[in-house]
């Protein structure tokens, strides 16, 4: 997980650059996010139109695969409303129980994986009579609102939301276990009933909550404080001590404190525990290492980044997922690449590799081993080895026909090793089946192909299409991601590379 920098989550699909979740969409042709962008702005990191997709901390719940063993059988799915924020409020505010939301989308790997396994664990059905469920594909027009007004930088982000006043009762971006989904919808239950009964929960939930309510609302300052508070005042064995420190960090990047990120990284680092929050941890590190002044500072901080995931990822705890594991390696891969050992950074992408190929071998259907095609894509083209990747592309296209994301996957492989012309082919094949902001990605990838190709008027022409796409998006964000797709337009019209 990372900061949502808007740019990257309409950039060109990346098929390069480690992801651990989702964070600002990969899209084609850039520099890819871990559910979930890339370094700080590394991603995630992204599918089924259902809702969704380390050691154990003292006193967490016992440890419980992040995803059942690809292949195992799964239960139902919860009952999820979807794309329908308002009707699935109005059922649940009636029948008086709070409102999971998942925000998700298609692109997301980790997303998939949250649905086509965890979500579907039947140690969850019991919270389908406590809770309404609704999934949010945050690209779709219809969920514009719901986006613009809460906090979406990771994809997934989960949210327990009172159904009545929509005060923020959980928000978790990113992977989960079942052990840590358990949690957190349990201390959400555990507000909403204080809050409907007049009594005021744990103290130090209340304030958990309130961090989080600030983080959910884009409040990244009061958030660090909050969070901060929290590792001062909570035992060292409070059971929810790691994702604290993770969201402290987080808090810490959207203020962009990143010195303070690096230090309080390199002082906890290797405390943290769950199923893909130590990456998750480790990444922030790394990413906020790159912005110090000091080469010796950066250093330092990768290498203590490279032992902790090396370690990690050597004996890889029980609830740690395939999906947990590849990301985290391909962590692993960035550090080590960054600080010039390349024997090192291929050694990871060979494994990461390995562990993605068998879990999509094991995979129940397709649409459970698309969870796995960004990290066996990411690994094929960094091992030197496009054509596979190509393959496997092609195959899930056609096994997926009414998808996006396999033909602009495969688009971005072909724009990455020099087959512009093939890439642009593939590239018309998802921009037919895309909507919203990532469809706008996808434009820019277009228009940088064509250039490529010496189309200056077709480069332009889409580039036009981009603008009035921006035009018709709202927000802070999109007023950024039109202006730079104008200066794009600009460059091209003075006979420059967009």
């Amino acid at each position: 997980m990372t900061l949502r920098l808007l740019r990257s989550l309409v950039a060109p699909l990346a098929v390069l650059g480690p992801a651990a979740a989702c964070a600002g969409a990969p899209a084609p042709g850039a520099p890819a996010p871990t559910g979930a962008a890339p370094p700080v702005g590394s991603s995630g990191a992204p599918s089924a139109p259902a809702a969704g997709t380390p050691g154990t901390p003292s006193g967490s719940a016992p440890a419980t695969s992040a995803a059942a063993p690809a292949g195992a059988p799964v239960g139902p799915s919860l009952p999820f409303t979807h794309d329908d924020y308002g009707a699935a409020r109005a059922r649940a505010r009636a029948a008086g129980r709070p409102l999971f939301v998942d925000a998700w989308a298609p692109w997301c790997h980790t997303c998939i994986s949250m649905q086509e396994y965890v979500m579907r664990e039947p140690a969850l059905q019991p919270y389908s009579e406590r809770l309404g469920f609704v999934g949010i594909d945050t690209d779709r027009e219809e969920n514009r609102e719901f986006v613009e007004r809460f906090a979406i930088h990771v994809w997934p982000t989960f949210f327990v939301l009172d159904p009545t006043t929509e005060a923020v009762l959980g928000y978790w971006p990113g992977s989960a276990s079942l052990a840590e989904l358990r949690r957190f919808l349990d201390d959400a239950l555990e507000a909403f009933d204080a809050s409907r009964s007049g009594r005021s929960p744990d103290p130090l939930l209340r304030k958990l909550l309130a961090a989080k309510a600030a983080q959910a609302k884009d409040r990244p300052v009061d958030a660090e404080r909050l969070y901060r508070s929290l590792v001062d005042d909570a035992p060292a064995d409070w059971p929810r001590r790691s994702e604290v420190l993770l969201r402290w960090m987080m808090a810490l990047v959207g203020s962009q404190k990143h010195a303070e990120c690096v230090r309080v990284g390199e002082k906890h680092l290797d405390e943290i525990h769950g199923a893909s929050l130590p990456a998750d941890f480790a990444r922030y590190v790394s990413d906020c290492a790159r912005h110090l002044g000091s080469a010796a500072d950066r250093e330092r901080a990768l290498r203590r980044v490279e032992r902790r995931l090396t370690a990690l990822t050597g004996a890889p705890p029980v609830e740690m997922a395939a999906d947990d594991v590849s990301d985290a390696l391909a962590i692993l891969a960035d550090a080590r690449a960054a600080l010039g050992d390349a024997a090192g950074a291929r050694a990871a992408h060979e494994r990461r590799l390995a562990v993605m190929e068998e879990a999509a071998a094991r995979a129940p259907s397709p649409q459970a081993a698309q969870t796995f095609d960004y990290g066996r894509a990411n690994a094929y083209v960094a091992l030197g080895r496009p054509d596979e990747a190509v393959r496997m592309l092609e195959e899930r296209e056609r096994q997926l026909p009414d998808s996006y994301e396999p033909p602009a996957r495969l688009a971005s492989v072909l724009s990455r090793t020099g087959r512009p012309r093939e890439a642009l082919v593939a590239l018309e094949r998802a921009l037919k089946r895309a909507y919203g902001p990532r469809r706008l990605g996808y434009l820019e990838l277009k228009a940088s192909l064509q250039a490529r190709l010496g189309d200056r008027e077709g480069a332009m022409a889409t580039l036009e299409e981009e603008i009035r796409g921006w035009e018709a998006q709202r927000g802070a964000a999109a007023a950024r991601d039109l202006a730079d797709a104008r200066a794009r337009l600009a460059r091209v019209r003075a006979g420059r590379e967009p």
